[in-house]
């Protein structure tokens, strides 16, 4: 499992949000100024931009991520540029870790109004390769981390005009595929859980966004060298060179879910 550890990631880092849709409408737009804002997988990758992009439109920030030294540099880089951040170590799985960061995150900037959920992990081999330690880990980190953080983070929210959920997934989550099993199935639970949310919030106000990207970041590529704990890294597939946060951010401002341009998308 040293490698699956590893190769925690931003979900849909890279992936991004590249089928969010471009339009907003201007009644529906969500101004960032003064908000406070959580992004789970916020020290590299997508949920870095994301911050980025959020910090320049002055949304006050908390970053969560597993790896203390990536986030201690994301937090340096922002608040060199001005940005309100705070950053704290936490890992999705754990829920007593996500409860206490999302108070801690409400302590420091009074209120919670934009939960980002976008930590993640990928697997790449055959079934063949694959434990059941790292089906435990896909679906912790795409299923159990994303409700623990949107149940910590829902008394907050409701005292929020225009709060926001926004969940990247991913078009694996909706097309299974060969070598990406635990990923894919993960996936599927993440898809399900942001739409049941989308449903259940919609009467409080609440708007859920499901951005599914539709192509694949960086992998880590589980090999048989790999199974005596020595990680070997190949090449995975890669996303298109667009930057995908400014869709990632329209889709969060219009609280729409964000689909494949083949997939229907409730509305």
């Amino acid at each position: 499992m040293a490698w699956a550890r590893r190769g925690l990631l931003p979900a849909a880092a890279g992936l991004g949000a590249v089928v969010a849709a471009r339009a907003a409408r201007a009644g529906r737009r969500l101004d960032f100024r003064g908000r406070s804002v959580l992004i789970t997988g916020g020290s590299r990758g997508l949920g870095l931009v994301l911050a980025r992009e959020l910090a320049g439109e002055g949304a006050r920030l908390t970053l969560l991520a597993r790896d203390a030294a990536t986030l201690e540099r994301a937090e340096r880089e922002l608040a060199a540029g001005g940005a309100e951040v705070l950053a704290i170590p936490c890992d999705v799985r754990d829920r007593g870790a996500v409860e206490g960061a999302v108070a801690a995150a409400v302590a420091r900037h009074g209120r919670l109004d934009v939960v980002v959920n976008n930590a993640g992990v990928i697997q790449v081999g055959p079934l063949a390769e694959m434990t059941l330690a790292d089906f435990e880990e896909a679906l912790g980190v795409h299923f159990w981390g994303p409700l623990y953080v949107t149940l910590a983070a829902l008394p907050h929210l409701r005292r929020q005009a225009g709060a926001r959920v926004v969940n990247i997934t991913s078009i694996g989550g909706q097309v299974a595929v060969p070598h990406l099993l635990p990923y894919s199935a993960s996936k599927f639970a993440g898809v399900g859980l942001s739409d049941g949310l989308r449903a259940e919030l919609a009467k409080e106000g609440i708007r859920v966004t499901t951005v599914v990207p539709g192509c694949c970041g960086p992998a880590r590529r589980r090999t048989p060298a790999s199974r005596g704990g020595t990680a070997r890294s190949t090449p995975g597939s890669r996303s298109p060179t667009r930057s995908p946060s400014p869709r990632s951010t329209r889709a969060a401002r219009r609280g729409r879910s964000s689909r494949p341009a083949a997939t229907a998308t409730p509305r």
